[in-house]
């Protein structure tokens, strides 16, 4: 084993956590690979990593065949960098021999009779087309300096001047030979150009196919301000780039089924979103499905998935080859199990008692289905019944290109993620048919991604929504809780004291790097990230909730839909939603009520505030978000049920969360939220009985460790079956302890 090389990469990566641990504060050199391929040619499959592992202090990109333009049929150079103090650069490889070439003219390269392009005419055609999309932008034109590179690996620049003599001398610039792996970074870029912080934003922004500007006239402005509204512009723009981690995934393209997990707000939809616009650029012929589990997510994911693909394209997708639809469907809006039936000449079941959701999908199964998608994404992949997965692989082509999002606790109750052979099925011979370890393996990539940085929430909020979620500082004790110190990490978490034992005292950190603060960036004014108010009774608490409303719009400029008002248990919902409507209405301030006063399907309308239950707020979210009869948390048998809720209503909060109620129940809250904001960035706490506990949480990590742990024993069971005159005197009691020791159990 070389310790020296593993030393090396682990000093390497802690000094990217280093670096990575502000938002955006500096987005070293990120390579992709977004599609195979590279191995087919040597040259730059050694540039590729050369760049990867020795210029790792660079700001930007570099891509291997990577669609950043548009309208060059059928061509993609093979590597494009984009780099902050440096430039553009495009670099094709040829790797034939001079004796190959026969003829070098203004028509093409002539390599055994065949004729091709010359490359140097590919590369300005694709400079020409890279320029558009930033260009566009009065601001970026005539700056992006644009150099080009031919390698010839196999020719030796003496050898090929002697050969083609006007050809040398009219472009040798462009050309490196076979000297190139012992060229400097420096050494490609024939002129170089440093892009200011706003630039280089504007520039990131393109890049990534995310529109963060006002018009294609001003340059990108981002302000602080102590008047909300105000702020949350440049939040908004800030917050639609996407880090090296999101991005990474999202331009990668996908040969096999993946998972994508973490936190509710590390941007899995987003990532989701841009994976559907590029692979529908990229293979505009292939069938595409988006599907998720919240009706009222449509708007939000055809947006994001137009906007991705127009970003590059300036058209419409073709939406006949890009389906984004809700799970079920019917009759008036199509679904996946309904387009299902249609298309397989069945009749499609309504929703009732026996009919729900996993039901149907089963009933589904039994028929012999036609695989209609060649690529699957899947939303809320928590919220899936297990047949629906199983759907889903029958419906999909082979390679099987299936992603599910994950969100990792984000309603506190999916208590583990189920193990894929449970979700995709076994074959006839017990196999699974989703096998992440295999395919990585098999693939040579990850295909369980982890995005740990939660973007949505600022850390105050997601804390409270833990707390409160968790029952960390509830009077009456603890009501769920994480015991493995992995899974508080995997989350963004630290344990600072404890080792989560029974009446120990526990102090536990969120760590500011896995909350990117943008309302602290911004935000001047004195508003706090969240308050809580008790009041007197139900029309008091409404009537403040309107007032407040009013002054959010009137004096802090805050655009109506970035407001969100939920009703906190549905007892007499419409009573106070519509009486709260009414008063809005009576101040000139729309609204809507999802189910109500629009469809199910609409949730957010410019100009409108939102007013919802818990389970239709769910998977949507707001810069403000009130929580009005929070009193009820304590009213419900199932306290886990209400704790539940709560994580869900807090955690759609994208800057402020006001939590409301009335009487003593409202009291006892507030002195819940209270100790959470005296000991932030900190639970303090001594450790609950877990026997004692009502529900105890795990999560893949755990599962994950489970399974590296079979992995391991396998591993020694075959060293223990090694006929050796040792191992042969062990008994079988001496071969499990030896076991046990080795894997540290």
């Amino acid at each position: 084993m070389n310790y020296v090389k593993i030393i090396k990469n682990l000093v390497r990566i802690f000094i990217l956590k280093l670096r990575h641990q502000t938002f955006f504060m500096e987005n070293l050199m990120e390579c992709q690979k977004t599609i195979k391929g590279i191995e087919n040619k040597l040259s730059i499959q050694q540039i590729y990593d050369k760049i990867d592992k020795n210029y790792t202090d660079i700001d930007g990109y570099c891509f291997y065949k990577y669609p950043l333009a548009n309208g060059i049929q059928n061509y993609l150079p093979d590597i494009v960098i984009i780099a902050k103090n440096y430039g553009f650069l495009i670099i094709e490889s040829l790797e034939c021999k001079i004796e190959e070439i026969q003829e070098i003219n203004e028509d093409g390269w002539l390599i055994y009779g065949e004729l091709i392009d010359h490359p140097i005419d590919l590369l300005d055609d694709y400079e020409y087309a890279i320029k558009k999309p930033y260009e566009s932008y009065r601001f970026l034109r005539n700056k992006l300096n644009i150099n080009k590179s031919i390698i010839l690996p196999n020719i030796n620049e003496k050898s090929f001047e002697k050969k083609f003599p006007k050809e040398y001398e009219k472009n040798k610039a462009f050309y490196i030979f076979d000297d190139y792996l012992n060229l400097d970074f420096n050494d490609y870029w024939q002129n170089i150009v440093q892009y200011d912080e706003h630039n280089w934003i504007s520039i990131k922004s393109i890049t990534q196919g995310v529109d963060i500007f006002t018009d294609h006239k001003s340059k990108l402005k981002l302000e602080k301000s102590n008047i909300k509204g105000d702020a949350i512009k440049s939040i908004q723009k800030e917050m639609k780039l996407l880090d090296n981690e999101q991005f990474s995934i999202a331009i990668k393209d996908i040969s096999c089924p993946h998972r994508i997990r973490g936190l509710a707000g590390t941007g899995k939809t987003i990532v989701l979103a841009q994976k559907a616009a590029n692979h529908h650029r990229r293979y505009p012929k292939h069938k595409i499905l988006y599907t998720f589990n919240t009706q009222s997510l449509y708007d939000q994911v055809f947006n994001l998935v137009l906007d991705f693909y127009k970003s590059k394209t300036d058209k419409e997708p073709n939406w006949e080859n890009l389906k984004i639809l809700h799970s079920w469907g019917g009759r008036y809006k199509e679904g996946v199990y309904y387009r299902a039936c249609v298309q397989n000449e069945l009749k499609p079941l309504s929703y009732g008692d026996d009919n729900n959701f996993n039901n149907v999908c089963n009933q589904l199964l039994d028929q012999d289905l036609k695989e209609e998608y060649d690529l699957v994404l899947m939303d809320e992949a928590q919220d899936f019944p297990k047949s629906f997965y199983k759907l889903i692989y029958k419906l999909t082509k082979t390679p099987k290109r299936i992603v599910w999002a994950y969100d990792e606790l984000q309603s506190l109750e999916n208590i583990e993620i189920p193990d894929t052979g449970e979700l995709f099925g076994f074959d006839e011979h017990g196999k699974k048919l989703v096998d992440l370890n295999k395919l990585s393996e098999e693939h040579k990539e990850d295909t369980d991604l982890i995005l740990k940085k939660s973007y949505r929430n600022p850390l105050d909020i997601l804390m409270l929504a833990h707390s409160i979620g968790l029952g960390i500082y509830n009077k009456d004790g603890i009501v769920q809780m994480i015991d493995k110190k992995n899974i508080w990490e995997s989350i963004g978490y630290e344990i600072v004291k404890g080792d989560l034992i029974f009446n120990q005292d526990t102090k536990i950190k969120r760590l500011p790097e896995n909350s990117p603060n943008l309302i602290q960036k911004f935000y001047t004014g004195s508003s706090e990230l969240f308050e809580s108010k008790s009041f007197e009774d139900r029309e008091e608490e409404i009537n403040w909730i309107a007032e407040s409303i009013e002054r959010d719009i009137e004096e802090n400029k805050m655009e109506p839909n970035h407001i969100l008002v939920i009703s906190f248990g549905n007892k007499n919902f419409k009573d106070y939603s519509t009486e709260l409507q009414n008063q809005l209405y009576n101040k000139n301030i729309l609204s809507l009520i999802p189910g109500i006063s629009t469809t199910k399907d609409q949730f957010i309308k410019k100009d409108f505030v939102t007013i919802s239950t818990v389970s239709k707020a769910k998977g949507n979210e707001a810069f403000k978000v009130y929580i009005m009869n929070f009193d009820n948390l304590y009213t419900s048998i199932d306290e886990v049920v209400k704790r539940n809720q709560a994580f869900i209503s807090i955690s759609r909060a994208k800057g402020w969360c006001i939590l409301t109620g009335i009487g003593n129940n409202m009291e006892r809250a507030v002195n819940e939220i209270k100790k959470t904001k005296e000991e932030i960035p900190y639970f303090k706490f001594p450790f609950p009985d877990m026997k004692e506990i009502k529900r105890k949480l795990s999560n893949e990590e755990y599962q994950q460790r489970v399974k590296e742990l079979k992995k391991t024993k396998s591993n020694i069971n075959e060293i223990l079956n090694v006929d050796s005159d040792i191992i042969q005197k062990l008994t079988e009691d001496e071969k499990k302890a030896l076991i046990k020791k080795l894997t540290g159990e």
